[in-house]
């Protein structure tokens, strides 16, 4: 089984493409990047969600950012002491 990874489908000079690849790379994000020389536009696709233009692009990426925050708000390495001084 794969591991399912966003991809970045993309003309080959974009500075487009180029912003969002960088976006995804500060959300340490793993991504794929298609070159497809008969796009004029960058596409982001996460499975069946596909986002294609500037508007759906920004939108993508913010819930992806969200998505992430509330990801990582409940990741911890903590560790509790309970009554009984037993440990985690």
């Amino acid at each position: 089984m794969g591991v399912a990874v966003i991809e970045l489908v993309r003309p080959p000079r974009s500075a487009d493409a180029d912003a969002i690849a960088t976006a995804l790379q500060a959300m340490v994000v793993a991504f794929r990047e298609i070159e497809d020389p008969s796009r004029s536009g960058p596409l982001l696709r996460d499975g069946d969600d596909v986002a294609e233009g500037t508007h759906d692009i920004a939108d993508f990426l913010d819930r992806l950012r969200r998505d992430l925050r509330l990801w990582n708000a409940f990741q911890s390495d903590a560790c509790f002491i309970d009554d009984d001084g037993e440990i985690c």
